[in-house]
């Protein structure tokens, strides 16, 4: 049975009185109301003694003290402000510094703060941002330039990237948001028979953390996955990308955790993609020129090219990729003459381009 982390006890010092949380997260007030928020809520500590020391996180010459419910962190403040806009002005609000009509003034001014041993000790609690994201956040620090090498999982990245909304890290922040814009492109180049994980953590993040260039990409991957019932891995847990969608992998995507408008968005955008498959495989006839024409007109034979491989099924629900795997096609072992097969690939590459646009109308994410 959990518990909820104490606060800081009433007698520590608090640097002012607060309003609600604010960070780049959008505003609760634009989610669903049945949903539970992703932040955390605010707590009061019974016991300022009652705390775990970090057993990564605890630098012995460490200059201040941060605490995320019972684990205490022990770090370099001048790190944490040449980093972070915000800790900068969470650090100069103690010498002074006047944060009215600050952006970031909600938050600080709801951290409280005090002394232990004459180290200043801070309570992170009311910021929303968990242990898990600053975690991560932190070890994409220590690790430098080796992070940046090797490729972190997508759920590293979305942790870093919410707890550098929050706390202003300006180079992780860019380094995430690119990451994600990349993993969950929205350009039509990028649309690959790899499957990509995650896509209903992507939909979720691009929704509350204002990220709208991964959703069409997210929600692609979504109705693609015919099943989309399964769970997903911790934060922690290692992503190994999907199998080529030639062997019909399974991807785990939560779906469950979509808000109900997302889950309605998503069966109609695979409703609408099974019809614009189904209108690509009528193959509209076309008329050879050549003396002898060639079968581009048999509809027996455009029917044995896209059926009969099994073309039709496995792509049913992944037209993009389905149309790349026919543009692809060699239609001359298929007995097309060049003519012909340039006017079907040409056909097919435009019907591919109409149906990523029209994904804009039909997902309606503005909405």
């Amino acid at each position: 049975m959990s518990t909820t982390p104490p606060g800081p006890p009433e007698s520590v010092v608090t640097i002012a009185s607060v309003s609600p949380q604010c960070s780049k997260r959008k505003p609760e007030s634009s989610q669903d109301p049945n949903r539970t928020p992703a932040k955390r809520t605010k707590s009061s500590h019974s016991n300022a003694t009652t705390f775990h020391r970090h057993s990564k996180f605890w630098a012995a010459d460490g200059s201040v003290l941060l605490q995320i419910g019972f684990e205490r962190m022990k770090v370099h403040k001048s790190r944490l402000s040449s980093q972070s806009e915000w800790f900068d002005k969470l650090f100069a609000s103690r010498m002074g510094l006047s944060l009215k009509d600050d952006e970031d003034e909600t938050d600080i001014t709801d951290v409280k703060v005090e002394d232990v041993d004459g180290v200043e000790l801070f309570y992170l609690d009311p910021t929303g941002v968990t242990l898990a994201d600053f975690e991560n956040l932190l070890s994409a620090m220590d690790e430098g330039i080796d992070f940046y090498h090797l490729k972190p999982p997508f759920m590293v990245v979305a942790a870093i990237f919410r707890a550098a909304s929050t706390f202003r890290f300006k180079k992780y922040l860019k380094f995430a948001t690119q990451f994600l814009e990349v993993e969950f492109s929205d350009r039509l180049e990028d649309v690959t028979p790899i499957r990509s994980l995650h896509a209903a953590e992507a939909v979720i993040l691009g929704r509350d953390w204002d990220l709208p260039r991964i959703l069409k990409c997210a929600f692609y991957e979504l109705a693609r996955a015919s099943g989309f019932t399964q769970a997903s891995g911790d934060v922690n847990s290692s992503d190994q990308d999907g199998e080529d969608g030639d062997d019909d992998a399974t991807v785990d995507h939560p779906v469950h955790a979509l808000q109900q408008p997302d889950l309605v968005r998503l069966i109609n955008l695979q409703k609408r993609l099974m019809q614009s498959w189904l209108e690509v495989l009528a193959f509209p006839p076309l008329k050879c020129g050549m003396p002898t024409p060639c079968p581009v007109g048999k509809y027996s034979k455009n029917w044995e090219i896209v059926h009969s491989s099994g073309i039709a099924q496995k792509y049913q629900f992944d037209p993009i990729c389905g149309l790349q795997k026919l543009i692809d096609m060699d239609w001359k072992k298929k007995g097309y003459c060049s003519a012909c097969q340039g006017t079907r690939v040409r056909w097919l590459a435009a019907r591919r381009a109409k149906i990523w646009e029209e994904m804009d109308t039909w997902l309606d994410l503005d909405s």
